[in-house]
């Protein structure tokens, strides 16, 4: 992990550290300790959005991952976009590298630095898994430690939730994000079990992007896209 550039701050992680009687294997919530949560300074909107108003940023808790993020919304909302330039942006960062992991059809690299040049950021160093298959694509992120991963998108997998577990387990200690797609509704499509397996829900819309009813690591929140984004 990153450790020139981030921040401690100092919310819970999910339960935190005990120190209780030893005669009791259950131990009483009353007696957990505070744990520090490091975050990485990001872009807007994800510094605001990801973190609180006096822990802004990515977390990055020392139980072993970094924060997970489910991210849907609509068609022409910039998903790919946003992700790509928290990819770039971490990706830059001295002792931080970041992997962009592609499934969908024809997203090919130079179609990401085709967007990250119309949107003005450098995704030069930004890593690119060049894999057809999941087992293949485990096999790249175990490579070497990462700092974020990021799929674009889960849903283009036969079994979602599978997927979820594998690249998880072979990008332990990074931050995951994974993009997942909408039904008609609008609605985030797909097992409602991977909500319950990320930390963060994000919704992006054309003029903001929210925090869909659940962040373990901040304020359920939606702030405002920057202007280079809306559309």
């Amino acid at each position: 992990m990153c450790t020139a550039c981030h921040s401690v701050g100092s919310c819970l992680a999910a339960i935190g550290d005990f120190d209780g009687p030893s005669d009791d294997p259950c131990q009483p919530l009353g007696t957990a300790k505070p744990r520090p949560i490091a975050r990485l300074s990001v872009c807007e909107p994800w510094h605001t959005l990801l973190g609180r108003d006096d822990e802004p940023g990515l977390p990055m808790p020392d139980d072993g991952d970094g924060a997970s993020l489910l991210v849907f919304g609509r068609g022409g909302t910039q998903k790919t976009t946003m992700l790509l330039e928290l990819a770039a942006h971490v990706a830059k960062m001295r002792d931080c590298n970041a992997v962009w992991v592609p499934t969908e059809p024809n997203q090919t690299r130079d179609m990401l630095m085709g967007i990250a040049k119309r949107i003005g950021f450098d995704a030069s160093a930004l890593r690119f898994t060049t894999a057809s298959s999941l087992a293949g694509i485990c096999e790249q992120l175990q490579a070497r430690p990462r700092t974020l991963v990021v799929v674009d998108s889960l849903s283009v997998f036969d079994a979602p939730v599978v997927a979820w577990h594998a690249i998880r387990r072979a990008c332990s200690g990074a931050a995951f994000a994974g993009v997942v797609h909408v039904n008609k509704d609008g609605r985030m499509a797909g097992a409602e079990k991977l909500r319950h397996l990320c930390d963060t829900v994000v919704r992006t819309s054309r003029s903001s992007v929210a925090i869909s009813g659940k962040n373990r690591f901040g304020p359920v929140r939606s702030v405002r896209k920057p202007e280079k984004y809306r559309g």
